[in-house]
């Protein structure tokens, strides 16, 4: 039981986190930027609710892996998304 709390709080500071962690103002010429799978994840979440703006800029600073592939209420992404050249790399 403690466990479960523990992994229940250490996820929602990971993800509260993520929500501040973006820098940008989510334009085109200033894209929020993604530094890591936190970040990666808040995105994510909040495409997954429908919660991203049609058109909304993101921009990929370097690889990151993710453990957990998110995204399954069929909402879809309609940004900008720019890689960077970078890579997302998903392990299950």
């Amino acid at each position: 039981m403690i466990r479960r709390i523990f992994s229940f709080v250490a996820l929602l500071f990971t993800l509260v986190q993520g929500l501040y962690a973006w820098e940008g103002s989510g334009t085109v010429q200033n894209p929020y930027l993604i530094r890591n799978s936190a970040d990666w994840q808040t995105l994510a979440l909040k495409v997954d609710s429908g919660k991203v703006a049609d058109g909304t800029a993101f921009k990929l600073l370097g690889d990151i892996t993710i453990k957990t592939p998110v995204g399954t209420s069929g909402h879809r992404f309609t940004g900008v998304f720019d890689g960077d050249g970078h890579t997302i790399t998903a392990s299950l």
